[in-house]
């Protein structure tokens, strides 16, 4: 079943805020980024999924967090993936000369505040199978509180 990662691979982000798992054949690489953590399918290309944690230093309600995305970003609309209500939006990007294709979803729990995002080369027809997968990994995010 796409999105179910029963014999996937338990990842802990490195100060322990969260844990997710992650696909068979899906690898954790370093993107130089110190704040996200960054994912892809090590046999078949599909993509590039990053989570970046925020601390909410303004303590906003994370409601009202999401309701600021979707009034920010055009196009934006509230959807639900497991326990978390996410602003999820998508974009259309060039880079050297390529098209990339990048989905966001922003959410959070408590003080923590999470933008995962997805960006492909692959069109519409491919990309619904790889977007349930990885809407299948941030279902699968456990929040971990985490002593300041």
């Amino acid at each position: 079943m796409v999105g179910c990662h029963k014999n996937g691979t338990q990842f802990t982000a490195k100060d322990g805020s969260y844990t997710l798992t992650l696909p068979p054949l899906w690898e954790e690489y370093d993107d130089g980024d110190e704040l996200t953590d960054a994912f892809y399918n090590s046999r078949n290309w599909t993509g590039s999924f990053r989570v970046t944690k925020f601390k909410n230093e303004n303590s906003i309600d994370i409601k009202e967090f999401i309701n600021k995305e979707l009034e920010d970003i055009q196009g934006a609309r509230l959807i639900k993936i497991g326990e978390y209500e996410c602003a999820y939006s998508q974009s259309m990007t060039h880079d050297n000369g390529e098209e990339l294709n990048s989905f966001f979803w922003s959410f959070g729990k408590g003080k923590d505040i999470f933008i995962c995002s997805f960006t492909t080369d692959h069109q519409d027809k491919e990309n619904k199978k790889v977007i349930a997968q990885v809407e299948g990994i941030i279902k699968s995010m456990v929040i971990n509180p985490v002593t300041p």
